[in-house]
């Protein structure tokens, strides 16, 4: 199968009386009946649905399943999976803006995703000034490939496009890569103290722009009253992790984010470690008075209990004897009259299901 073309499904029940109900599914998903033909003729039930199959399909299960109403647990199903064949599109976990101090040279990675993976790779630069295919790239795997670019004034900021080509077709929409002047980080955000303990502060944030460079998170611990540096601790992710801390302290947290053109602007937090819980001990001192009165008032409830509870189990059990009397005398009569119906024998019903697959022209 190939994305964006319509091909066609057909499922076949026959032996069920009367006709077999047939359905589509997806994976645990029923598929709308919008796109589905029924036709039945004496025991056999033919359905078909047109399907057109994208990118997310591929691998995924489509069956039909065949039931007689009439009869539980009657339902056969039969399926296969899809092998969608699509032309490239563009992996979305990817670096794409790339922050430059000029001059300077980049490499910018270009990562595609086709079936099939044989792909031909095609690089176009755009600016204000100027459009040029004459990209230097290389293909450093079936769908990767890597263009180096040069800036040496301000015409080298721009995008850059990749596209690829196979042989279901050219790439819709290709991946664009911003190019630009790099820029000191922004502020990280929604910073909070997610844990702290007697010793440790755990703290995590939001991470802001990165300028278009990589860039690292740093968080510096102060005491509140002696403004000691009590630790410095760097990230490539904003989760910050402190250990070794003075018990009961108030600290002082100051975060900031830094890259290769400067750093950003700092978010304050304050918050403390927990102090030790002192030991509560208390002694008591005394004799325990025995009090019969109370004794005999506790013993005298739980015995009126315990004969109230069984009593309602007694009155149960008789209604239920009573109720499944007559039920049994009316069940017997019942089956003493019954004939087969014609339609309860489940060999009679759903001999076979078939699946066909047809493409459309």
């Amino acid at each position: 199968m190939s994305t964006n073309k319509e091909v066609k499904l057909t499922c076949i029940a026959r032996g069920s009386r009367p006709p077999a109900t047939i359905t589509w599914w997806k994976g645990s998903q029923q598929i709308s009946p919008s796109g589905v033909r029924v036709t039945t003729e004496g025991d056999t039930t033919t359905s078909s649905l047109l399907f057109t199959p994208s990118v997310e399909d591929n691998g995924k299960h489509v069956s039909c399943k065949a039931e007689n109403l009439r009869i539980p647990d009657s339902e056969i199903q039969k399926g296969l999976s899809l092998e969608v064949h699509y032309s490239p599109v563009c992996q979305p976990a990817q670096k794409f803006v790339y922050g430059i101090l000029k001059p300077e040279s980049v490499q910018i990675q270009c990562h595609l995703d086709a079936d099939p993976k044989e792909v031909k790779f095609f690089w176009r630069f755009n600016s204000s000034t100027k459009v040029t295919d004459q990209i230097i790239h290389s293909v450093e795997s079936a769908l990767k490939s890597i263009a180096s670019h040069n800036i040496e004034s301000d015409e080298g900021f721009g995008t850059l496009l990749c596209w690829g080509e196979n042989e279901i077709g050219t790439q819709k929409d290709p991946c664009v890569f911003n190019i630009i002047p790099a820029e000191a980080p922004l502020p990280v955000e929604n910073c909070t103290v997610f844990n702290r303990t007697e010793d440790m502060i755990l703290v995590e944030c939001l991470e802001g722009f990165n300028g278009g460079m990589d860039q690292t998170f740093i968080m510096e611990v102060y005491s509140e009253e002696s403004t000691t540096l009590y630790a410095k601790v760097s990230s490539q992710v904003p989760i910050f992790l402190v250990n070794g801390l003075t018990q009961g302290t108030v600290f002082m947290l100051f975060i900031y984010a830094v890259n290769r053109k400067g750093r950003s602007s700092v978010i304050q937090l304050s918050t403390s470690t927990i102090r030790q819980a002192a030991k509560l001990t208390r002694e008591r001192s005394g004799t325990f008075v025995f009090n019969p009165v109370l004794t005999v008032f506790v013993s005298t409830t739980v015995a009126l209990i315990s004969v109230i509870f069984i009593l309602i189990v007694v009155v149960k059990i008789r209604k239920r004897a009573m109720l499944k009397a007559p039920q049994q005398r009316k069940s017997s009569r019942d089956n003493s009259h019954r004939s087969e119906a014609p339609c309860r024998n489940p060999w009679k019903m759903l001999m076979m299901v078939q699946i066909l697959y047809q493409p459309k022209p």
